[in-house]
């Protein structure tokens, strides 16, 4: 389950990194620096997870998103949650 829910949260992300070429998504690539995402971004992030996973992830959450290991431990323990 884990690596499903890191597997959309990747193919996600792909759709708003403003770099090209498109850098390899991984755990500790760094949302601003390494993927250029901005505030929008997360925040598109956020409603397809809300979506996609049935929750609603609070906004402090979302920022304290720096990787992509943050959004994905906010998913995992969100999902768990609902387990």
């Amino acid at each position: 389950m884990i690596a499903r829910i890191h597997e959309i949260i990747r193919a996600e992300i792909s759709g708003h990194v403003r770099r090209s070429p498109a850098p390899e998504i991984h755990s500790d690539a760094d949302l601003t620096a390494d993927l250029a995402m901005d505030a929008l971004d997360r925040c598109c992030v956020t409603v397809a997870m809300d979506e996609e996973f049935g929750i609603m992830i609070p906004d402090s959450a979302m920022e304290g998103w720096e990787t992509v290991a943050d959004i994905e431990r906010t998913i995992e323990q969100m999902v768990g949650a609902l387990a």
